[in-house]
């Protein structure tokens, strides 16, 4: 059973419209809703006592080459969830012509796919340098390693968001800790902005005390971000390690929320409201039930957007994405999952970049200067260094762009 939200705002957090399955005895239909491992050419589909797809050890993916039976990578992942990993075994082929093969837990790629695909990864090796990362496979793996779930919408959608899916910063900071160093690995990241006096001023995400700061605020918006689309909302932010069960709602595009409806102490940070002191009065005169149920109301209108990491990523254009993250422990949010755990920070970043064109018009416009793509640099090496040297945590570069610009 869901359970309210037990902390000092005393604020609700919804559980999610998913229903999770108490029967062992699973349908294909409730767990493969999109009819996804029919695809997979020759797929013995069983489910025994132990509720597994492929359940048969012996049961083989025929190669086949006609399009009717290839997969996009997307329609992969979702098969690979929804195996047992220590019983699948096989090969499938993906529409660009890329065939792998599965066994003993491993996916495995096993020709170079058509011409098409060919040139493609030929030009990133030509700009990214000979070990540039031909990563689907280990996605792949990584989906298989997921295994099983309880309910085919619940579990795709929260273990698609296991944080092995995503990078650890120190892993790469030897290249990426490098201003202007452009990187061949390949990246995946959960990261939240804050404005960059946040960081001179020591306060919030940036300041020793980060993580129970974030945890006292139930709700952060956050983005997905990898080597190919790296938009996030500000110029600076962290990088967050986020336990899949805290997912509450992943959309490519920004869903405009109000993480901060409610709070007396947070108006000034509300993105809907257009007089912040008289959204604040209004507030004050709530009974304190009703000011409080607010986050359980917002989160509602948003819990429909239950897209994986692939997906998210796969529609962001041009624009940041928004992740909705519970950033309290011990919420019962997603049937059948652990409650929330502990959101860690993992790293600082500059998002180092111009004012784009159309924060450079609206700058004119105000009267105002933007700072340039240097003298962020300058405030955000005086003050991220010390800060991650003291918390334990690298510095990261990206190269991409900020939906936001930063004034002088």
């Amino acid at each position: 059973m869901p359970i309210s939200l037990n902390i000092s705002q005393h604020r609700e957090l919804p559980p999610l419209p998913i229903e999770a399955s108490t029967s062992k005895q699973q349908s294909l239909v409730n767990r493969d809703p999109n009819n996804t491992l029919a695809k997979l050419p020759k797929l013995e589909q069983k489910i025994d006592s132990s509720p597994t797809i492929n359940s048969n050890p012996a049961a083989q993916l025929k190669p086949d080459s006609s399009k009717a039976s290839a997969l996009t990578l997307d329609e992969a992942m979702s098969a690979m969830r929804l195996m047992d990993k220590d019983k699948a075994q096989g090969s499938f082929t993906l529409k660009d012509g890329r065939s792998y093969e599965v066994s003993n837990g491993e996916v495995h790629r096993q020709n170079k796919g058509n011409q098409l695909t060919r040139l493609k990864e030929g030009l990133v090796k030509l700009i990214q340098g000979a070990k540039a990362s031909s990563s689907d496979a280990k996605k792949l793996t990584q989906a298989l390693a997921q295994g099983v779930g309880k309910s085919a919408q619940a579990d795709s959608f929260v273990k698609s968001w296991h944080t092995s899916q995503f990078t650890e910063p120190k892993s790469i900071s030897a290249e990426m800790g490098i201003r202007g160093h452009q990187s061949n690995a390949d990246f995946q990241f959960i990261v939240h902005t804050a404005p960059l006096d946040h960081l001179i001023a020591g306060k919030g995400v940036f300041s020793a005390s980060a993580e129970s700061a974030m945890a006292s605020w139930d709700v952060a918006c956050t983005s997905i971000i990898d080597q190919n689309k790296t938009f996030t909302y500000g110029n600076v932010g962290v990088i967050l390690r986020v336990p899949e069960q805290n997912i509450l709602a992943a959309s490519p595009e920004d869903l405009m929320s109000e993480t901060n409806v409610g709070l007396l102490d947070r108006t000034e940070e509300l993105v809907n409201s257009a007089d912040k002191g008289k959204t604040k009065n209004a507030y004050a005169a709530m009974p304190n039930h009703q000011r409080t149920g607010m986050l359980k109301n917002e989160i509602a209108k948003h819990a429909r957007h239950t897209n994986t990491p692939e997906q998210v990523l796969k529609n962001t254009y041009e624009m940041r994405n928004e992740i909705l993250i519970c950033t309290s422990e011990g919420v019962n949010i997603h049937q059948g999952e652990q409650a929330t755990a502990k959101v860690e920070i993992a790293g600082i970043f500059l998002n180092d970049c111009e004012p784009s064109y159309n924060n450079q018009h609206l700058a004119n416009f105000k009267g105002e200067t933007l700072l340039t793509k240097d003298e962020k640099y300058a405030i955000f090496k005086a003050h991220a260094e010390p800060l991650a040297a003291q918390l334990g945590i690298p510095i990261v570069y990206l190269n991409g762009q900020a939906d936001t610009a930063e004034a002088k």
